[in-house]
């Protein structure tokens, strides 16, 4: 008799906790705990997992994921939906008031008054971009729907959320594109994007075989590298390959880097 999708989730949730576990245990790490304000050190943006520890923080919110799917009731699912356009507003109001710093390392947390005094509004980059996605997904469904097929068909980039959302007729990218108009704009999205790269580029740098590939070549580029985040994480890590170019800025801006 083959098991429930409830069963094997619970199976495959809890495989997935026990390998995590002992991967905190090798690596000589407390479990995290939700009753302290303390950075646990898997957090660090500097964190690079082992392939196991990877592998089981993968599963094990796969697994949550799934399960929450067959346990929610879809009256409550469409709630959750409904409102997540005011998690990310929150996200974005904690982002601009940098609340994060506000309260610290405080284990007891701070009157709202207190929080109040020392709050001040100004550019963010999460808050950027948050406010970017959020414009164009906005125009999203406007684009799926809209009522001249040709412009449904079309996969220019002239024909997207982004001009609906923006009522413009230029492309994002490009040489006469919103980021080459508005210069100011094009560091701000620069910036942002740069600021994803610590999550990713660590794994990028040490789970690919670097040096096979660029075995007799003269160069690395890496095409729509933005700032060349990691392009710098490559050379750092990899202090021989000193040939590794970034393009990004040639595309958003339409001028070489």
């Amino acid at each position: 008799m083959s098991l429930s999708e409830i069963t094997s989730l619970q199976n495959t949730l809890n495989s997935a906790l026990d390998a995590f576990k002992a991967e905190l245990a090798a690596q000589n790490f407390l479990e995290p705990s939700l009753n302290t304000s303390k950075a646990h050190p898997i957090d660090d943006i500097t964190y690079l997992p082992s392939p196991a520890m990877f592998e089981a923080r993968r599963a094990a919110l796969a697994s949550l994921g799934l399960l929450k799917s067959l346990v929610q009731s879809p009256y409550d699912a469409l709630v959750a939906n409904s409102l997540m356009s005011l998690e990310s507003a929150c996200v974005r109001l904690a982002a601009q008031i940098d609340l994060a710093s506000v309260l610290g390392d405080s284990e007891d947390g701070l009157n709202i008054d207190d929080i109040a005094k020392k709050t001040q509004p100004g550019f963010h980059l999460a808050t950027y971009m948050n406010d970017l996605f959020n414009k164009v997904s906005v125009g999203f469904s406007e684009m799926i729907n809209h009522p001249d097929p040709e412009f449904r068909k079309n996969i220019d980039p002239l024909h997207t959320a982004f001009q609906l959302s923006y009522k413009t007729d230029v492309s994002f990218f490009g040489a006469d594109g919103w980021l080459t108009k508005d210069p100011e704009e094009a560091i701000k999205f620069s910036l942002s994007m740069g600021a994803v790269g610590p999550t990713s580029d660590p794994g990028v740098a040490a789970d690919f075989p670097w040096e096979e590939i660029a075995k007799g070549k003269d160069a690395i580029v890496d095409i729509g590298g933005g700032q060349g985040t990691l392009c710098c994480s490559l050379a750092t890590k990899y202090v021989v390959y000193t040939h590794l170019t970034a393009l990004g800025r040639q595309f958003a801006s339409g001028t070489p880097t």
